[in-house]
């Protein structure tokens, strides 16, 4: 009798964290976050693509572009955002459902002038990948929509 009403309180106090959490990612900003104000002779395209893993799955990742957040990507999305050309500093940080911010490594990506860039995102690493690897991904992730 006592092990029967021990299990029943595990059971709600995990429905009622599991709520708490899914509410608390909810909250975390999730698609186009802002743009970059990019003079159309520097512009350049960068795609992020979110790996669609099980790690992770219910966090939401948010990108910066040095240093300006631009997108909130879950997992399986990607999405392309307009910077300008040079050497960008490419950030993630993870919103966990306790509010609390994980950031990812940094990378540089060196952005050319009407280029167009690809960077993925595994559990907790970027890398910029080749146009050829970025297609094979983009066909098995969903992509943002504005």
């Amino acid at each position: 009798d006592v092990t029967v009403k021990g299990i029943g309180f595990i059971i709600t106090l995990g429905i009622l964290l599991g709520s708490l959490a899914a509410a608390l990612t909810a909250c975390s900003p999730h698609g186009y976050i802002s743009t970059l104000v990019v003079p159309p002779e520097r512009a350049a395209q960068l795609t992020v693509i979110r790996l669609p893993l099980l790690e992770g799955s219910g966090q939401t990742w948010i990108i910066s572009v040095d240093e300006h957040h631009v997108l909130g990507l879950r997992s399986g999305e990607h999405a392309t955002v307009t910077v300008p050309a040079g050497d960008r500093i490419i950030t993630s940080d993870c919103v966990t459902a306790f509010p609390l911010i994980l950031p990812g490594a940094p990378i540089r990506v060196p952005v050319q002038a009407g280029g167009h860039h690809y960077v993925t995102l595994g559990s907790c690493m970027m890398a910029e990948i080749t146009e050829t690897t970025a297609a094979g991904l983009m066909a098995r992730t969903t992509p943002l929509r504005r």
